[in-house]
Formats: C-alpha cells, structure tokens, sequence
C-alpha cells in the first residue's frame, strides 16, 4: 500500500478514469502502483469498471492481488467481475515485503535513489529476503564476493576477527563492491540484533545491468563518486 499511497495521494478525486486508465495500461509499474492504491482504499466501484482482459497477469499483478486476496477475505464478494483464475497465484512462501515495498526500501538508499522508480522496480524484482538472528554470520572475510544486500532492519557490524571497522543500519548496502568485481570478501559481516536483509546476487545483478542501462549508469555514477570521496579522505588524512 506505500507505494500506491505515495505516488497517488495528491491526485484529485475526479480522476477516477485516469486510475482505471493506469490500471489497464501496458506500462507493468504504473499499472501495479495505481491498483495497489485503488485495493488499499477499497475503491471496489473503479475496480468492478475496470476490463480485466486489458489488464497484465505479470508476477507483480498476481503477487498484489493474492496478497490483497489473502488479506481480505470479502473482496471477492465486492468484484464480482474479477477473474480470479487468471491472477489469483499460489504462494508457497509468502515474503513479508511486496515487489513494491521493496521498491521503496530500494529507492531510500544511495545506491538507488537517483534511478527511476520504474527502473528500481525491476530491481525489486530479483531481490530475495534474508533474515539473520543476533550473532549471526551473514559473509565471513574471503568468502566469495557472490551477492550484495541492503539492510532492512537491524544492524550489520562489519569486522576483521574482533576489530570492528563500521556498523551498518537500515537503508545501508552491504558488498556492493564486492559483487561488482567478484573479489574475495575484505572483512566479515555480522548482525548485531534481529536483521531482515534484501539479497541480490551477483548474476541477477549483472543481468539487470545488461538490459537496464539506466540503472547501470546511476550505480556506477554512485559508486564512482563513492571512491573519489573516500580518495579525498585518505588524501586529507593520509
């Protein structure tokens, strides 16, 4: 519900049709966005005028609606035009965040937050939740830089043995380095308390580096821009 929430609370209440018109568009994140809005404000009048043949079953639709579906056992009864058949899926594992939620989470860090959010919205796509208990060993120092992740929740201490180099929190990522260059991991990575982590590995990576060239352009931007700073750094403290 964030998502629809954030992109379409200032829209006036005469665009009714605008939202069925986003709804049944082909472009697959306007389309999500503004369904996930009209499902949160229980607008069943727009959504028994909505022509479901028109509309995407992609992964991210049916993920909404059976999240929606199993949240609200009544909705049904509202759509009585809905074919549940066509996006009704189901989830073996439910995670705890939607393909949209992620892609707040994503856009609230640096190394996302100048991309589109239509184009970090693929990125939510390939990411998999991970969840560490305190004390536990999310990478050690040598292991295979295979993943990257961005923290949730929690706090991620990053150490050699027992000399601790920084502690990571919410909206941080985690490897990015690593994963781009394939390197051994530099230090050892463990969570402080309960952590909920977002995980990409390293070959989902590259693939939407291949075929997502905006996305591919702001990363390196930010990650260049990240080693002049901290080259500037060494340099005034050398």
């Amino acid at each position: 519900c964030l998502a629809g929430q954030r992109y379409f609370d200032d829209l006036p209440e005469n665009l009714d049709a605008e939202l069925i018109g986003f709804i049944q568009s082909a472009h697959e994140w306007c389309s999500v966005v503004a369904l996930d809005y009209v499902l949160c404000n229980q607008r069943f009048d727009l959504l028994n005028e909505v022509d479901w043949t028109c509309v995407e079953t992609s992964p991210a639709h049916k993920e909404l609606m059976t999240r929606h579906l199993s949240q609200d056992d009544g909705m049904l009864n509202n759509l009585y035009q809905f074919p549940i058949k066509r996006f009704q899926t189901k989830i073996e594992e439910p995670s705890m965040l939607s393909t949209l939620e992620k892609t707040i989470i994503l856009k609230g860090t640096e190394l996302f937050e100048a991309i589109p959010a239509e184009e970090v919205f693929h990125v939510a796509k390939i990411t998999e939740e991970r969840r560490l208990q305190a004390q536990e060993s999310l990478f050690h120092q040598g292991d295979p830089g295979d993943s990257l992740y961005i923290i949730v929740t929690g706090e991620i201490r990053i150490h050699i043995e027992g000399d601790q180099l920084n502690k990571l929190s919410d909206g941080a990522v985690v490897g990015e380095l690593a994963v781009l260059d394939g390197e051994p991991r530099s230090a050892s990575a463990t969570a402080v308390d309960e952590t909920i982590l977002l995980k990409i590995s390293q070959e989902s990576f590259y693939e939407i580096l291949d075929s997502r060239k905006e996305v591919m352009r702001e990363i390196f931007k930010e990650l260049t821009g990240r080693i002049r700073r901290l080259t500037d750094l060494y340099m005034q403290n050398p």
